[in-house]
């Protein structure tokens, strides 16, 4: 893929995440509108289909996208609606056993299931490089979430419940429309099991781990703040995290973008990668700044919680986004050279030392404070990280290349 590709690609990416970003804020400020009880229930829900969606990209999806293009169809898509299942039977049982608030347990994990399928599907496209029906499938689920949303007129504490119906409808016609758009699989030559194996699982085993860390430090630490918190601070997070959703699904939809790249020969990686910093530091200060100066109010706005985050939540917020976004070349780097153990230890590691601080420290005034200022420290920890991993990857492959023209020079 030449660079002129890697831009479009990237473009639409953008795009793509953009309009994720929108849907995620329209269904927190929906939510929102039945009150700060409403909110913070969405936010629990939400944040186990998060957390599966995470596990189900490291075991799954995100190695895929770092297959070579022609081993990237297969059964992929038979294993995906296995994991869906999977996922909503496991997302019943937890919000059944952890969720603080009444709810239907079994539309929150049929939700979830298909919700998991839709990405799935649109992880696909961008396997497929047809980042543009990953766009189109987005556009309708929007348009689907927007129509559906401002006709609900019931403000009413169990608003959360009929969004999460409407959101698995957007999501069930949006996958139909990427499925329709990208082109079909080619005849596999292994069991879906030999595929998994062979192709999926040696990157998986090390994204897992990673994974893993990610949920604790990410979702199972907002239960956390739920069992011992209020459910304004459940809610404080969930809007801080609603007006910055823009910048960090850019940064995933970068992400999504670069890591196919790497595979591709060392000057066009080089250009793509610097394609994506110019990205990535653009994007950075333009909306962390934005997000500085109207944040606060924004929220105090369209939110309407019992108690608007403060400054100080608010600032490490977007440290912590922006922390986050540094890191997120390197890692895709460290992903593709198959040496991503370190980083999934590390972060497992960290958040288990994070998470239990959490524990301790909560009976402070402030959680969402502690709550960010958890996720910028292992931001900063995960960058670092990554970028000795992917200096010393760089370093390897120079030597490399010196042995072979000395060896070329000689004969």
């Amino acid at each position: 893929m030449n660079v002129r590709r890697a831009r479009s690609t990237s473009l639409f990416g953008i795009a793509d995440q953009g309009l994720i970003a929108v849907v995620n804020l329209a269904l927190v400020v929906f939510a929102a509108q039945g009150g700060t009880q409403s909110i913070a229930a969405f936010a629990l829900v939400t944040a186990v289909y998060f957390g599966l969606l995470t596990l189900g990209r490291a075991v799954l999806a995100e190695p895929l996208l770092a297959l070579p293009l022609g081993d990237r169809g297969g059964p992929y898509l038979r294993i995906a609606f296995s994991l869906s299942i999977a996922g909503g039977a496991l997302a019943m049982l937890c919000t059944a056993v952890a969720l603080p608030f009444e709810g239907n347990y079994f539309v929150i994990g049929v939700v979830i299931g298909v919700m998991l399928g839709a990405e799935f599907v649109r992880i696909r496209a961008y396997a497929l490089e047809r980042p543009t029906a990953a766009l189109a499938a987005t556009t309708v689920s929007v348009c689907i979430l927007f129509i559906g949303g401002l006709s609900d007129h019931l403000y009413d504490p169990n608003r959360w419940q009929r969004l999460l119906v409407l959101w698995a409808v957007a999501g069930l016609v949006s996958a139909l429309v990427c499925l329709a758009l990208t082109r079909k699989n080619t005849p596999p030559s292994l069991t879906a099991k030999g595929w998994y194996k062979t192709k999926i699982w040696k990157n998986a085993k090390s994204l897992l781990i990673d994974a893993v860390g990610i949920v604790l430090i990410a979702h199972v630490s907002l239960y956390i703040i739920s069992h011992f918190g209020v459910p304004s601070d459940v809610a404080a997070i969930r809007a801080l995290s609603a007006i910055l959703s823009p910048l960090s699904l850019v940064f995933t939809g970068l992400t999504l973008s670069l890591t196919p790249l790497l595979s591709t020969k060392a000057e066009q990686a080089k250009s793509a990668i610097r394609v994506f910093w110019v990205a990535i530091l653009g994007v950075s200060i333009t909306g962390g700044a934005l997000a500085l100066s109207v944040g606060q109010t924004i929220i105090a706005m369209v939110f309407g919680l019992d108690a608007t985050p403060t400054r100080l939540a608010l600032i490490i917020a977007v440290l912590s986004a922006v922390l986050f976004a540094l890191g997120s070349p390197w890692l895709a780097q460290v992903r593709v050279t198959g040496k991503y153990a370190s980083i999934g230890w590390m972060r497992f590691g960290s958040s288990v030392v994070l998470v239990s601080a959490l524990a301790a420290l909560s009976t402070l005034q402030q959680l969402p404070v502690v709550f960010f200022v958890m996720q910028g420290l292992q931001a900063l920890v995960i960058a670092l990280t990554a970028a000795v991993l992917a200096r010393q990857a760089r370093s390897r492959a120079n030597d490399f290349a010196e042995v072979g023209s000395d060896s070329s020079a000689s004969s």
